[in-house]
């Protein structure tokens, strides 16, 4: 009964709510509701829109009640009426936009007036200067130009672009204009200031003239893009040259006094390189060569002694094989500081300062060798074993070659590197010492390289052959290496640089750290597995270590369930002789590129892992006991790899066997 009083009770109270008001019902007009418009007792109420501030309105139409744009915190401008009276409407106001009427600036490449717009607001009017300037010379911003050149400067090339100085009609200024002349197969000749036809290139009378510098020419085959054989230098005195009967390609170079000339080749076909003066007579003069390159993987360097025009001759040195092409053209006048080397300089670093090795005058100062262009600096003597090691501070980049060394590692001065697969070369080495931050790659990159070199990293000055880290040789390039520093504390190494050959060699070194990180999908130094992110529970941890039970693959790693073999943390282990049969397919590549790009014991291919799946044996060897391992593969490329570090796996390698389709 409790809920069902409650319930009435509230009902009643909400009707209650409902109930019409009281009314007498005498059928009066009722003089006390305020609602009844019949009331006598009714204030009138006030009408928006009568154009009449009434009690109650803000304003009303035109009618403002005395307030203006000014009253409301503008500068200017016509202020209206809300549609319900109830307030300002400053739509129509406005905020001054510059300083004073007439003001003048430069917006960006507008000349900006300050003008005062209707209603008394002052706003910028912009006006495009087009193909001039908007430029305040001192005289107040204007629309004008400044002259990009001289109209009595000669015409130029820069590039094969012909370059020439013109008026301008629209804005009354002089600027250049360059036309391509290789649009019409044409050259930029900067000695007649326009583009001319060039010669094939396939004799003298017809040579192909080298107009602009730098140059790069191109081809697949020398012999198949000139085919001729012009010229026979092979008992010329001054030459190098083949006694095949080659087709030669002749270049002509019109040379001002101490302009120097260079010329390389960045492939890898051997070609010889042959500069010839002019004869009046007969193009050229063959009885002798001015200059050449020593050898068919040579650089050629010439400088011009005076005024004169020279004949290049390019000629392969193999016989019946196709000679790929890109030939290097650099013609440079001598200027100290360049860091080009050129008549009279013994050095060019780039700069005209003293007391860095190299003079303001370009020439090397007491107690210092210089080497390469932009020319590297060192101290005399240095550099021609471990103990005399030039030591390198990290980022550096150089130009440098092995002329001002002597040969003091590799056969036949010393046995081949034991650590290494690589052996020192026969010509001048030189040697750096570099302090390697803890868990970072050192990152050599060699490009223009001019004859082959051998490059070592040892990790003992006492002992370079027999802590020979890394090695590899570098032919024509580019090249990268990379040697990581696997400890935790700061890793001093040795790095030879070994002319292959006899000669001398030359190439451009950048030298840089690299420190791997967790997270970016790249499995690099200590890192066991790197699948994009830092979260644990996914096979590869956070701090990029396999978890347990699993195995790690690939970049950015897969990773999945382990089986024994897959690691060397969970190994196939050996305890008595036995034969195995396995199937490589169930197994991974766990070791090798990417994470073997430097096993110290030059595995295959060339110094690194292979890139096939592998699997890992333990195997505990008693004491004056030998392990012999034979393996034979029918169907594959394979190595066996020893080392006795699982945490080092890669690089604690101390011997390897490799078998090519054959018992190992």
């Amino acid at each position: 009964m409790q809920r069902q009083i409650i319930a009435v009770f509230c009902l009643i109270t909400l009707m209650g709510i409902a109930l019409p008001g009281c009314d007498d019902d005498d059928g009066a007009s009722n003089t006390n509701n305020v609602s009844n418009t019949s009331n006598v007792n009714n204030t009138t109420n006030p009408t928006c829109g009568n154009d009449s501030v009434d009690p109650g309105e803000a304003c009303d139409g035109s009618q403002l009640g005395g307030q203006t744009c000014a009253t409301q915190g503008f500068d200017g401008g016509q202020p209206g009426c809300l549609d319900d009276c109830s307030a300002v409407d400053t739509t129509g106001c406005c905020l001054d936009a510059c300083p004073e009427a007439g003001a003048v600036e430069c917006h960006q490449n507008a000349l900006a007036t300050c003008v005062l717009r209707t209603g008394g607001c002052l706003v910028w009017e912009e006006t495009d200067c087009g193909e001039a300037q908007c430029l305040d010379a001192g005289n107040g911003p204007e629309c004008s130009c400044v002259d990009e050149c001289d109209l009595g400067a000669p015409p130029s090339c820069v590039g094969n672009g012909l370059t020439t100085c013109e008026a301008n009609t629209q804005t009354g200024c002089n600027h250049l204009v360059v036309v391509d002349c290789a649009a019409t197969s044409q050259s930029c000749n900067p000695y007649t200031g326009s583009c001319v036809n060039n010669g094939s290139g396939t004799q003298c009378t017809d040579a192909y003239q080298i107009l602009h510098s730098p140059l790069v020419l191109s081809g697949a085959d020398l012999e198949t893009d000139f085919a001729l054989d012009s010229v026979d230098l092979w008992e010329t005195p001054g030459c190098t040259s083949t006694y095949y009967n080659k087709n030669d390609a002749v270049f002509r170079v019109d040379m001002h006094d101490g302009d120097r000339l260079t010329l390389w080749d960045s492939t890898d076909s051997w070609l010889y390189f042959n500069v010839l003066a002019a004869d009046p007579v007969n193009c050229l003069d063959d009885s002798v060569c001015l200059a050449n390159n020593e050898n068919a993987l040579g650089r050629l360097t010439y400088d011009a002694s005076g005024d004169q025009t020279v004949y290049v001759i390019v000629e392969p040195y193999m016989a019946d094989l196709t000679s790929p092409y890109d030939l290097h053209f650099e013609l440079v006048p001598r200027v100290c500081g360049d860091g080009l080397l050129g008549l009279g300089e013994e050095c060019d670093d780039g700069n005209t300062v003293d007391a860095d090795g190299c003079s303001a005058q370009c020439m090397e100062e007491a107690g210092y060798d210089c080497a390469g262009a932009p020319s590297f600096c060192f101290e005399e003597g240095r550099g021609n074993t471990c103990d005399t090691a030039i030591e390198l501070t990290l980022p550096i980049a150089f130009s440098f070659s092995t002329e001002r060394f002597t040969d003091d590692y590799g056969s036949p001065n010393h046995p081949p590197f034991t650590s290494c697969t690589v052996i020192g070369g026969e010509g001048p080495d030189a040697v750096f010492a570099i302090t390697i931050p803890a868990e970072t790659y050192l990152q050599i990159d060699a490009s223009n390289v001019i004859d082959d070199f051998t490059l070592i990293i040892s990790t003992d000055c006492a002992d370079m052959e027999g802590t020979c880290a890394f090695s590899e040789t570098a032919y024509l390039g580019p090249e990268a290496y990379r040697f990581f520093n696997h400890d935790a504390q700061p890793l001093t190494v040795f790095l030879l640089l070994d002319a292959f050959n006899p000669g001398t060699f030359s190439t451009d070194l950048a030298l840089s750290f690299h420190a791997p990180v967790c997270g970016d999908g790249i499995v690099e130094g200590n890192e066991g597995c790197d699948d994009g992110n830092t979260t644990d529970a996914d096979g590869c941890d956070a701090d990029c270590v396999p978890e347990a039970g699993y195995v790690c693959y690939g970049q950015p790693s897969t990773c999945e369930a382990s089986q024994p073999g897959d690691t060397c943390e969970n190994p196939y282990i050996v305890t008595d002789a036995t034969t195995l049969t396995l199937d490589t397919a169930l197994f991974h590549d766990v070791y090798g590129p990417p994470l073997g790009n430097d096993y110290p014991c030059g595995l295959m291919p060339y110094g690194s892992g292979g890139e096939g799946p592998d699997v890992v044996f333990q195997v505990e060897v008693p004491p004056n006991h030998a392990l012999d391992v034979t393996g034979e593969s029918a169907e594959m490329n394979m190595a066996v790899i020893f080392s006795r570090q699982c945490g080092d796996i890669e690089y604690s390698c101390f011997e390897y066997s490799e078998g090519y389709n054959h018992p190992i």
